[in-house]
């Protein structure tokens, strides 16, 4: 729809709750300070001008105003582990602190600031394109940053980063150390050989035919198949 009608952003309308309800999903699944940071202002195209403005006060607005909303049919649905949290276990931890929603996205805010200092110092280590990187650069960078830096080199990659989790980037870590083939996410891979880190993504795999005289289209090759005189 945005191309449609040539809009160059995108504004959703996630709120300190749902920010806050993102870091505590994050913290549980287990994560870096990079899901700490709960959902990011800006990502590309999308804007998220709401997010440090709670719901109640949003819900407020539209009613002074006369402004209707729509409300997420699923909201109600706890099959959803989000509504678990918000409708079961959020009102149990406001017993105990009632800013509970506004503490945790000003300790996001805080993580996010830090994370950011910290993939920019990555980032400087990292060649200037592509995404291969020599095992010697990356195991001498400081610790901190290793991972960071490996995260940083799958975002170039044309699936980016997508359900590659710690164990992933640890596995990484380790090839270098050891050589060899690692298989990821999304399909893609890492291989490491010569010293060389190389992050990719495979290519599908043809489409299974038998080969005719002639030009044959074998997934994006084409291959040519002829009789040849025998050698004498």
């Amino acid at each position: 729809a945005a191309d449609a009608i040539g809009a160059s952003l995108i504004a959703t309308a996630h709120h300190m709750g749902d920010h806050a309800e993102t870091v505590i999903l994050n913290l549980l699944r287990g994560t870096g300070t990079e899901g700490l940071g709960g959902i990011p202002p800006v990502r590309g195209r999308y804007i998220r001008p709401l997010l440090n403005i709670p719901r109640a006060e949003i819900e407020t607005y539209l009613q002074e105003n006369g402004i209707g909303h729509i409300e997420d049919e699923t909201n109600a649905d706890t099959d959803f582990a989000r509504n678990r949290l918000r409708l079961e276990i959020w009102p149990r931890l406001a017993s105990i602190n009632g800013a509970l929603t506004e503490h945790i996205a000003s300790a996001a805010a805080i993580t996010r600031r830090e994370n950011d200092y910290l993939d920019g110092l990555a980032s400087e280590l990292l060649p200037a394109e592509g995404a291969q990187i020599s095992c010697e650069k990356l195991q001498s960078a400081p610790p901190v940053l290793q991972s960071r830096m490996v995260r940083l080199l799958l975002r170039r990659l044309p699936t980016g980063k997508k359900d590659v989790g710690a164990v992933h980037i640890d596995a990484i870590l380790r090839l270098t150390e050891t050589g060899g083939t690692l298989s990821l996410p999304s399909k893609m891979q890492a291989v490491c050989r010569s010293g060389e880190l190389i992050l990719r993504v495979l290519s599908p795999s043809p489409p299974a035919q038998e080969l005719c005289w002639g030009e044959n289209r074998w997934g994006e090759y084409l291959i040519s198949l002829m009789k040849v005189p025998d050698a004498p």
